[in-house]
């Protein structure tokens, strides 16, 4: 697989670059990784339209019509979307959602904590647990100093309490997860996929 990652200073292109081989400029039939920001969506698709290449792409923040636009150029390449590629966090995103199911009386709370910079708020990853509670639940949020993410779902009941938790310690669980997907992407038909569908869970 060759690979190409946008955004040489960012810190997720660092990341990627410590854990694996990439080209220096995009190819045809390459697979492009995208964890820049909302506003370089479009000339970042374009380039992977161009070329013919597969998408993955783990910015947040995205508004409708960018979604829109993923969706459209996943019926001539395979594209991916990610709010967090973390193993463990989208295992909590499988977890919470079996958990709102059998909880369903139970009060639920999202809380999400991560550094400074971040600039979207609630998370991406908040907003995906959001979902995959399915019903109405509170988001808060907290940015302090240089924690990479924290994500807790807490379901409340009046006898008693469920807790469910991840951490990430190091930036590198986020690229190490993205070069899995990627590595999933490259092998795929035009269309589009998540994470769901790397780890096996969408079967």
């Amino acid at each position: 697989m060759k690979l190409f990652v946008f955004g040489t200073q960012g810190r997720m292109s660092k990341s990627i670059r410590d854990l694996a081989q990439v080209i220096s400029a995009p190819e045809k039939n390459c697979t492009l990784v995208d964890f820049t920001a909302p506003a370089a969506l479009e000339s970042n698709l374009a380039i992977a339209l161009q070329y013919q290449a597969a998408y993955l792409i783990g910015t947040t923040g995205l508004s409708e019509d960018q979604f829109e636009q993923l969706h459209s150029a996943s019926k001539h390449i395979p594209v991916l979307w990610a709010s967090n590629t973390s193993l463990g966090a989208n295992l909590l995103f499988e977890l919470t959602h079996l958990a709102a199911k059998a909880l369903s009386d139970f009060k639920v709370s999202i809380h999400d904590t991560h550094h400074v910079h971040k600039k979207d708020s609630p998370s991406g990853t908040a907003l995906s647990l959001q979902k995959a509670v399915g019903r109405d639940c509170q988001i808060t949020s907290a940015r302090i100093g240089e924690i990479v993410g924290v994500h807790e779902v807490l379901f409340q009941s009046p006898y008693e309490t469920l807790l469910l938790k991840h951490e990430a310690l190091d930036r590198k669980v986020f690229a190490q997860g993205a070069i899995l997907a990627a590595h999933f992407l490259s092998k795929q038909k035009p269309g589009l996929y998540s994470m769901k569908d790397v780890l096996g869970f969408s079967k």
